[in-house]
């Protein structure tokens, strides 16, 4: 599992298309939905490929001894992703800022560690003609390499088993 810009595209691109060709659209063409499957899409692909890795360090407050678990890995589900038509490329930047910002991140059972959050960078969707080799170029890959600069704002406290300690660095793959 790992987020793959080719792989987030065909599967875009395949879905959107399939749509265009759908009875849905054909049969309402007043009120096309393609931002909706976009939406979807990108949600369901981020639920599904998105890893969390923390580093983590921790001792036993008791014996002072190391905890042998050096990282864990997350994942996260977000509650919503709305894309509804926006007129712009930055309306869209803007609101995948707030699908990801509402992003909630699950952490292993075995540590029980404060909730992570996101610290948001700007997200900067360049200016193209928009065709279909445009996808890429202009919206899949910089939503991807935006996603994989994320960070938590600060260390996550908490405790896997006899151990406390807190998290030492955050990697999204």
């Amino acid at each position: 599992m790992a987020i793959n810009i080719q792989e987030l595209h065909d599967i875009l691109f395949d879905n959107l298309r399939n749509y265009s060709e759908s009875d849905a659209y054909k049969n309402d063409r007043e009120n096309p939905q393609h931002m909706m499957v976009m939406a979807e899409t990108m949600r369901t692909y981020f639920e599904e490929k998105m890893v969390i890795t923390y580093g983590w360090g921790a001792t036993n407050p008791s014996s002072g001894a190391t905890d042998p678990a050096r990282f864990f890995e997350s994942t996260v589900r977000f509650s919503t992703w709305n894309l509804s038509r926006p007129m712009t490329l930055g309306g869209l930047a803007t609101r995948i800022i707030a699908s990801v910002s509402a992003g909630v991140i699950n952490h292993p059972l075995a540590f029980s560690v404060t909730p992570g959050s996101f610290f948001i960078r700007p997200l900067v969707l360049p200016q193209h003609n928009i065709a279909d080799e445009c996808l890429m170029r202009c919206i899949v890959a910089p939503i991807c390499n935006w996603i994989k600069t994320l960070v938590n704002p600060a260390p996550l406290s908490g405790t896997h088993g006899v151990f406390a300690g807190a998290t030492t660095s955050m990697v999204i793959t």
